[in-house]
């Protein structure tokens, strides 16, 4: 299974929206999920999507976000310097402790799929 995320903000700082999609073709939109950076906006949406794994009792999963901050901060490859992102990656280490194994990869925008449906909703 494959899960995509996108967070952003218009303007930054703005009001935050995000997307999950998986690949069983759920999708969720979520607009004006507060004020915020797009940063904050991306670690909501995988959040959100790990909230989705665990409703879904999804097992054996990747979940892709075209946020190199992100991905490597939850994957412990960057150091988190933000200090308002700490509470994000407090909740994700809970959120990852109730689920199985799962892979967590970066990809380009262009193949987010979670993103292309943000952007077909803006136009």
């Amino acid at each position: 299974m494959k899960l995509y995320f996108d967070g952003g903000c218009r303007p930054n700082p703005g009001q935050r929206e995000i997307a999950v999609f998986s690949e069983d073709r759920t999708i969720q939109l979520h607009d004006y999920v507060g004020y915020g950076t797009n940063n904050e906006a991306e670690w909501i949406a995988l959040l959100w999507t790990l909230s989705v794994a665990i409703d879904k009792k999804f097992s054996n999963f990747t979940v892709f976000g075209d946020s190199q901050l992100i991905i490597n901060q939850a994957n412990g490859i960057w150091k988190i310097k933000q200090d308002t992102f700490l509470p994000f990656f407090e909740e994700y280490k809970d959120l990852k402790k109730a689920l199985p194994a799962f892979g967590l990869k970066y990809i380009p925008r262009n193949s987010n799929l979670a993103g292309k449906f943000i952007e077909m909703k803006q136009k």
